[in-house]
């Protein structure tokens, strides 16, 4: 199964690009293979498809990210004119997307 394939991920709907999807989707098996405790280097979910920023969070962080599919962890700065911001910390910035995403 390739990553754009696995369940959840939507690519080329909505208003994030499809490496947006691809991003979360390897954020997700770095998150199945880091355990539970401890900070993790995760790939910023922003829009630019050449970003290699990195995203700093606790497995806590972003276990509450993905409690909604419309919520993205970009690096500060890389949020878009559409994007609600939702949270905001040092190392990252929480959109959700401008349509809510699937489960709004």
């Amino acid at each position: 199964m390739t990553l754009a394939e696995r369940p959840g991920i939507e690519t080329g709907r909505g208003p994030r690009p499809p490496n947006a999807h691809l991003f979360r989707a390897v954020n997700e098996r770095i998150r199945e293979l880091g355990g539970s405790l401890g900070e993790y280097s995760f790939i910023c979910e922003c829009d630019d498809m050449t970003c290699t920023r990195v995203v700093r969070m606790t497995v806590e962080e972003y276990d509450a990210l993905r409690q909604t599919t419309a919520a993205f962890a970009v690096v500060p700065g890389h949020e878009q004119p559409g994007d609600e911001v939702v949270g905001n910390c040092e190392t990252h910035v929480v959109v959700h997307t401008a349509d809510g995403g699937p489960d709004s």
